[in-house]
C-alpha cells in the first residue's frame, strides 16, 4: 500500500509502568525486667533490742533487652510482563488522540475488490464494519475507487489511471515489478515516475514506532527498502510474536456432537476425530462417504501449500 500527496499521520502507544512499594520493619525496643526483690534480715535472739544490721542495698539486676522480631522487608512485586505489545514500541510515546482531524477529513482510496472475498458479499469497502467504526473514531472518510474485476480487467484499470496522471491518496497495488498486475519497474520507478512519493522522511517524523522497528530490526529493514533505499509502503510484519498468525482448521461441530467427540486439541486428537469422520458416519445417510479433511477449500490456494502453511504447522511453534 503505498501513499501519495499526503503525510502519515503518527500512531503510537502507551506503554504501561508498574510501582511495586516494599513493607519495612519497626525499629527495636529493649524491654526491661523488674528489679530482683531484696531479702529481709534474720531476726536475732538477744531480748534488747539490737540495732538493725545494716542491709546491703539490693542488687538491681536489669536483664538486657530482648529484641523484638521484625519482618522482613518484603520483595517488590515483579511487573508484570506484557506479551502482547511488539518489543519495539517506545515507551512513553503516547496515544494519537481521536478523532485524529476535528473537521471531517476525505481521503481517495484506489484497491481492488475481490469477486470472491469481499466483493461476493458488498459493493464497497466502506460497507465493512471495520471501516465504519475507523471513519467514526478518526473522522477521516476513505472513498474507495473499485475496479471491476479481477486480474487482467484490474490491471487494465491501473493502465488507464496511470496514463490519466490523475492519481488517488492511496493505491493498494502490488509495487513489486515482474510478472503480472504490477508496476513495470517496481517501486523505484514509481518513485522517479513521480506516481508514488518516498515515505522516508515522512517515516522520521511521523511513525517513531515504526523507525525503531526498523532501526532494531536490520534484517527486517533489508525486506523493507528497495535498492536505493527508499520506503515507499507501510508493510505487514510479523516478526514479532503477538503477529505470528496463521488459517488454522476449522471443524464441523455438529459431527463432533453427533459423534460425542471433544474438541481436538492435539495433532493426535486431530488424527483419531478425522479417522471417526470418514468411518462412522456421521451425516447420518448410512454410508462411511464424508471426506474428513479438505485442506483451504475455496480460497484458492494450492492444496499442499495450504496444509504446509495454514493447517497444523502452528503446533510446532511456527507461524
Amino acid at each position: 500500500m503505498s501513499i501519495t500527496r499526503r503525510q502519515f499521520l503518527r500512531t503510537a502507544t502507551v506503554a504501561a509502568t508498574a510501582i511495586a512499594l516494599s513493607a519495612c520493619g519497626a525499629t527495636p525496643t529493649a524491654t526491661p525486667v523488674p528489679p530482683t526483690p531484696t531479702k529481709p534480715p534474720a531476726p536475732t535472739n538477744t531480748p534488747v533490742p539490737a540495732a538493725p544490721t545494716a542491709t546491703k542495698a539490693p542488687a538491681v539486676a536489669t536483664a538486657a533487652p530482648t529484641a523484638t522480631p521484625t519482618a522482613a522487608p518484603t520483595a517488590a512485586p515483579a511487573a508484570q510482563k506484557d506479551t502482547t505489545s511488539p518489543k519495539w514500541l517506545l515507551p512513553g510515546s503516547g496515544g494519537i488522540p481521536l478523532p485524529i482531524v476535528k473537521d471531517k477529513l476525505t481521503m481517495t482510496y484506489w484497491a481492488e475488490l475481490s469477486a470472491d472475498k469481499p466483493g461476493a458479499s458488498m459493493k464497497n469497502f466502506n460497507e465493512a464494519l471495520y471501516y465504519i467504526e475507523m471513519e467514526k473514531r478518526t473522522n477521516i472518510h476513505m472513498e474507495f475507487q473499485h475496479p471491476s474485476g479481477s486480474g487482467a480487467p484490474v490491471k487494465e484499470a491501473f493502465n488507464l489511471m496511470m496514463a490519466s496522471r490523475k492519481f488517488p491518496d492511496i493505491i493498494e497495488y502490488n509495487w513489486l515489478g515482474g510478472t503480472g498486475n504490477t508496476y513495470e519497474g517496481g517501486g523505484a520507478k514509481a518513485i522517479k515516475d513521480g506516481v508514488i512519493i518516498r515515505l522516508n522522511q515522512l517515516i522520521d517524523q511521523y511513525a517513531p514506532n515504526f523507525k525503531n522497528c526498523l532501526a532494531k530490526n536490520p534484517e527486517m529493514r533489508k525486506q523493507v527498502v528497495n535498492d536505493d533505499g527508499d520506503i515507499y509502503c507501510f508493510p505487514f510484519l510479523r516478526g514479532d510474536p503477538g503477529l505470528l498468525v496463521f488459517w488454522g482448521p476449522i471443524v464441523r461441530e455438529d459431527w463432533l456432537k453427533k459423534l460425542n467427540i471433544p474438541v481436538p486439541t492435539t495433532v493426535d486428537e486431530w488424527h483419531d476425530m478425522l479417522v471417526a469422520f470418514k468411518t462412522k458416519d456421521p451425516n447420518g445417510n448410512g454410508k462411511a462417504d464424508e471426506i474428513p479433511f479438505s485442506p483451504a477449500w475455496g480460497t484458492g490456494v494450492a492444496a499442499h501449500n495450504a496444509f504446509d502453511q495454514h493447517a497444523f504447522i502452528g503446533a510446532w511453534g511456527i507461524g
